[in-house]
């Protein structure tokens, strides 16, 4: 059952982070979405006396400003030429205005849009290139802004479809990975305080003849008894819930009472784990322990891939 369990956890940790590994190396472009605001609501709510105007004429309600990073990702180059990356807003909208604010130096772009689509065309994009886009939406009346959605589409061979990001759920990542690694911390503070060598049934056996020593044979050392509470501080719960038996070799002495004349002899034995996991709470801990570590590997991995992103959001805010 141990053995078992070790796989499950070999497999449940291990897989990911190769799919993880591999598909960081893989080039690929990033969407970073930094800002979607309604100009009118969300900037001049609190002031009455105060108006924009844009074009002449004063903003309402329906405009709406994104502002966003395009990141090309991964060990290779984008080298094919008439590169093209349209950004669609939704349905019941349209682009009255788009611009490239920043770009990697050396990146050569331009930008058109007609309705509902804005075009950027480029050529080489090297890895950790970017550029930075501010954009202005006018939606319908009956359209809310949290319907106003950017779709992505590309012919860019060898890419995926673009990954879009929110630099809110990346901020929110640190914190769950935060809250993760104090559950893994709880679940590692129960398996030790719960699982000693002492709670087990702890069988004694002679480390020569391997045969089992009964207790009654062991009861009147006092060498090993101050081993054996040695051995309970040093070994830990979190050890022995994973560890199917292991041996713990102590060399202690014990007094030759079969002969004429009583002589003190060194003797080794080993100590064999043996638990059962026949016992719920047992199985309880341990899958719960499982789903702690696995909840925080798999967010330090998605975290740790995603961190890098974070850079862009600290010189756009």
């Amino acid at each position: 059952m141990f053995e078992i369990i070790s796989l499950i956890i070999t497999v449940v940790l291990g897989l990911p982070s190769l799919i993880i590994f591999l598909k960081q190396k893989k080039t690929r472009l990033v969407y970073l979405e930094n800002k979607q605001i309604n100009v009118q609501e969300d900037l001049l709510k609190n002031f009455d006396n105060i108006s924009i105007s844009y074009n002449g004429q004063e903003i309402n309600s329906n405009l709406i400003f994104i502002r966003g990073f395009i990141i090309c990702d991964g060990d290779k180059d984008i080298t094919s030429k008439n590169n093209f990356i349209e950004i669609i807003s939704s349905s019941n909208s349209n682009w009255t205005d788009f611009k490239i604010i920043s770009k990697s130096k050396g990146l050569t772009e331009t930008s058109t849009i007609k309705e509902n689509i804005a075009t950027i065309n480029f050529d080489l994009f090297k890895s950790q290139e970017n550029f930075e886009f501010e954009g202005i939406i006018e939606k319908s009346e009956n359209v809310k802004i949290e319907d106003i959605k950017l779709k992505f589409f590309h012919r860019i061979p060898n890419i995926d479809k673009i990954e879009i990001l929110k630099a809110e759920d990346l901020k929110n990542l640190k914190y769950s990975f935060m809250i993760s690694t104090i559950l893994l911390l709880f679940g590692l503070f129960i398996l030790n305080t719960q699982y000693q060598i002492k709670s087990h049934n702890i069988l004694v056996y002679d480390a020569k003849t391997r045969n089992e020593i009964k207790s009654n044979d062991i009861l009147y050392s006092d060498n090993l008894q101050t081993k054996i509470d040695s051995l309970n501080n040093e070994t830990n719960g979190i050890y022995l819930i994973f560890s199917a038996s292991k041996k713990y070799d102590i060399i202690y002495d014990k007094y030759n009472f079969n002969s004429l004349n009583s002589k003190k002899e060194k003797k080794t034995i080993f100590f064999k784990k043996e638990v059962s996991f026949e016992n719920i709470f047992t199985l309880f801990i341990a899958l719960i322990f499982l789903i702690f570590s696995t909840s925080f590997y798999l967010l330090f991995f998605h975290y740790y891939s995603k961190k890098k992103y974070l850079k862009y959001i600290s010189t756009i805010n």
